[in-house]
């Protein structure tokens, strides 16, 4: 079987700086079959605030597929620092 898809979905989220970004998940991959079939291997599912869409891309060369295993996660937006004076020490 030959991968011919890569299966992905895109988040968008404003930065605490207030630009805009988006993460992209990958979540999966089409084969095409050797009787000209296709299938599709989900290997997760997104969570929280999926609309549902999945995107079909391009898949990754060896070279792409490693950078994106060795990419860093994006961080979450900082939160700002909560001081509670009630504590006595």
């Amino acid at each position: 079987m030959k991968i011919v898809k890569r299966l992905a979905v895109v988040r968008n989220y404003t930065k605490a700086n207030g630009e805009e970004g988006s993460n992209w998940t990958d979540m999966g991959v089409m084969f095409k079959k050797d009787n000209g079939k296709f299938s599709i291997k989900i290997d997760a599912i997104p969570a929280g605030d999926w609309d549902g869409w999945v995107q079909l891309l391009d898949p990754r060369d060896e070279n792409e597929e490693r950078q994106a295993r060795m990419a860093p996660a994006p961080q979450p937006a900082p939160q700002p620092e909560v001081l509670n004076d009630d504590i006595p020490f």
